[in-house]
């Protein structure tokens, strides 16, 4: 107890003062690291997200030009993973063979490729599905010569998984009609 000439503070009252400071200092740093960690994964996400919605844009644009200025045979191989196909897309006469697949070397990253060259990272899912004129779907897959020959619309899905931490995911599909315009 002090006396009424006494002045400063105690060493009880300067304790408290730095248990509670610290205190005070802990959870703002926690809360900061949280922020960090939070704004990196919605960054990521986001890039994710555009990355796949550029990529989808490509494939559609791709798909429509397939047999544009070509008397050759325009689908070259369908699968459910792997689509290669000719087309003559800026009309300089020269003949492009374009193919859309999925890189899996790396398991934390696989990637969409265009003709071996990366489009988009992070693809966790690349599923194309092939339709006829009349809207039916060709079950089988690898399409045979003839089925291919049928195709006029092209079904895509591409998705990707963001992991902020171990444990949680985000996951982001999106899926798009292409249709031949030949």
């Amino acid at each position: 107890m002090r006396g009424k000439e006494e002045k400063g503070y105690s060493l009880v009252e300067t304790l408290m003062t730095l248990v509670f400071s610290s205190f005070l200092m802990v959870a703002i740093s926690d809360f900061l690291v949280f922020q960090s960690k939070s704004q990196r994964f919605q960054n990521l996400a986001t890039n994710t997200q555009q990355s796949l919605g550029s990529a989808m844009k490509m494939i559609t644009t791709d798909v429509w030009w397939i047999g544009f200025n070509t008397s050759e045979a325009s689908v070259i191989m369908a699968d459910r993973s792997l689509f290669t196909f000719k087309s003559d897309r800026n009309g300089d006469g020269i003949v492009e063979t374009i193919t859309y697949s999925r890189d899996t070397t790396s398991i934390k990253n696989p990637k969409l490729m265009r003709n071996k060259q990366i489009v988009a990272e992070r693809v966790a899912l690349l599923e194309f599905r092939y339709f006829d004129s009349q809207g039916v779907e060709l079950p089988n897959v690898p399409l045979t010569s003839g089925d291919r020959t049928k195709v006029k619309l092209v079904k895509v899905q591409l998705g990707s998984q963001v992991t902020p931490q171990v444990g949680t995911k985000k996951e982001f599909i999106l899926e798009s009609n292409a249709r031949i315009r030949n």
